[in-house]
């Protein structure tokens, strides 16, 4: 899991990283260890982060490579929002560092005064909120290219881009006007992965993680075996009919182990939004996503939903890099599992 735009998963997310996947990748400067939280740390003790700082893990992306997503993006957002605070800086939404983009990267900006220098640290650039989630949120998606290309998404170290902000995720899948675009699939595997409801400790977490390994790594499997074979341009229907036993069998045996370790489990919105393939050029109307087409019953009370959409087209030869996005809605919750049981 690649999540962006923030060094810090907020709790929704983390704990859906320690339950569920390999391990959690985020996007840092150095120094990071003494601005991630800790909860992050304690994952990270556990062997379950994976800090990434750009130059040290990839090759610099310079303007040229993300000119036409940064401009997609800047001219789909209001000026006023993307104008440098004078005052109340905040060190997690308005810093930019320098170590994160390439100079050309930061020319541009100082060009367009969309930035400016904090004073007496010349790598720190101050921007607005907006703005530094458009670029970190550029430069998450050029890393996951590059890291995919070389293993491919689906190796244990390929990344797969998450994100709780809307805008990141739509600035990072509409299609550009004049360039390719794709059909797709939004995908609601929400209800699939619970995570207790309240707080809890990491510890607890970490402890389920292992004694359950094989039910999340077979859950997992499911849902890489539905999200594959809808990116092979596969009907719902038709995908649905090949994977449903194994999901609900994977369903009943992780909720039945939930329902064991805590009383009550919460479901969180996730969508996955599925490149197919098919690329044509796209227009300025690109994008928009269709009804809901089609439900998948796992088990009584879960289901999965799928929904048409356009998104910005991969490249030929492209790695799967961009196959995947996933967007948490950490705020909206589907329901809770009470011993096991949805409630």
């Amino acid at each position: 899991m690649l999540y962006y735009p923030f060094s810090n998963a907020p709790l929704p997310v983390l704990y859906q990283a320690v339950l569920y996947w390999d391990d959690l990748a985020t996007v840092v400067a150095s120094g990071w260890q003494n601005r991630v939280n800790d909860r992050m740390r304690e994952v990270h003790d556990a062997g379950l982060y994976r800090p990434i700082e750009p130059y040290e893990d990839f090759e610099p992306i310079e303007i040229g490579a993300i000119e036409a997503e940064l401009n997609h993006a800047l001219d789909s957002m209001p000026l006023d929002d993307l104008m440098p605070p004078s005052s109340n800086i905040d060190e997690r939404t308005n810093i930019l560092h320098l170590e994160k983009i390439h100079g050309s990267v930061a020319d541009e900006l100082r060009r367009h005064r969309l930035v400016r220098e904090v004073p007496g640290a010349p790598w720190r650039l101050i921007g607005s909120p907006a703005l530094v989630h458009v670029v970190v949120s550029v430069v998450a998606e050029q890393i996951a290219r590059q890291a995919n290309e070389r293993v491919g998404f689906t190796s244990e170290i390929g990344l797969r881009p998450h994100t709780d902000m809307s805008i990141a995720h739509r600035l990072g899948l509409e299609p550009i006007s004049g360039q390719m675009a794709t059909p797709g699939w939004r995908v609601d595997i929400g209800q699939l992965l619970p995570v207790p409801a309240g707080d809890v400790m990491l510890s607890d977490l970490l402890r389920f993680r292992k004694d359950y390994d094989h039910e999340r790594r077979r859950m997992m499997r499911a849902i890489d075996d539905l999200l594959m074979q809808l990116s092979h341009g596969q009907h719902p229907a038709d995908v649905f009919r090949s994977v449903k036993q194994e999901l609900a069998e994977a369903t009943e045996e992780l909720h039945a182990a939930a329902g064991a370790r805590w009383k009550v489990w919460s479901r969180r919105a996730i969508g996955v939004t599925v490149a197919t393939g098919g690329a044509y050029v796209g227009g300025a109307a690109s994008g928009t996503s269709g009804a809901i087409t089609a439900g998948l019953a796992v088990l009584s009370g879960v289901m999965i939903n799928v929904a048409t959409d356009t998104i910005r087209g991969t490249q030929a030869g492209d790695s799967g890099w961009q196959r995947y996005r996933y967007l948490h809605r950490v705020q909206r919750k589907l329901g809770a599992i009470a011993g096991g049981r949805l409630r």
